[in-house]
């Protein structure tokens, strides 16, 4: 049991929490939120997310956090779509998706560390404005599921393979061993 290591991340966390209350925002924490997205054939798709923390500071702007036990994605994987957990839940924001906050700019977001003495991790590229990312990554999302509402859209079994461990989830399924042997079917 790493001891040592827990309380520094809660020397962080604590640390963390009294810099983020001296600045006077309304914090919510653990919030719920809804949006749906308007897909290509009319339909909508609920995004649903439960926001570790959300703060309004006095001028109308929202802050996302979210508290991480691992290692944070870094910034060039959540820049890329690998992992958009917090700029999904900043469009959900700005759409009033959460209803204690309501509809309003969402200016920043961090993953903040809870392991290793913790850190923060701001959501901040020198090329490309916070805004910008969260609205890419939003209709990336739309029109990935518009795609898979078409019926003749395949569903890969492994979409991105040099991104992927040696097992996939449904590999089983796709009968990846048989098809890398060379041993599948012809179609």
């Amino acid at each position: 049991f790493q001891w040592p290591r827990i309380e520094a991340g809660l020397d962080h966390a604590f640390s963390f929490e009294q810099e983020r209350r001296a600045l006077d925002c309304d914090v919510h924490v653990e919030t719920r939120g809804e949006i749906a997205l308007a897909l290509t054939d009319g339909t909508t798709f609920p995004l649903t997310a439960i926001a570790d923390r959300i703060e309004v500071d006095r001028e109308g702007h929202a802050y996302v956090f979210d508290y991480k036990t691992g290692a944070p994605p870094s910034k060039k994987q959540v820049k890329a779509g690998w992992s958009p957990q917090l700029t999904l839940e900043a469009a959900m924001i700005e759409a009033g998706a959460f209803e204690k906050i309501g509809p309003r700019p969402v200016s920043g977001a961090a993953y903040i560390g809870l392991r290793k003495g913790g850190e923060t991790h701001w959501l901040e590229w020198k090329d490309t404005r916070f805004a910008d990312v969260v609205a890419a990554h939003r209709a990336q999302l739309e029109e990935l599921l518009s795609q898979f509402r078409d019926e003749s859209t395949p569903y890969a079994s492994r979409p991105h393979p040099a991104f992927m461990s040696d097992i996939g989830d449904y590999d089983h399924l796709a009968r990846v061993k048989e098809w890398m042997r060379g041993g599948g079917e012809t179609a």
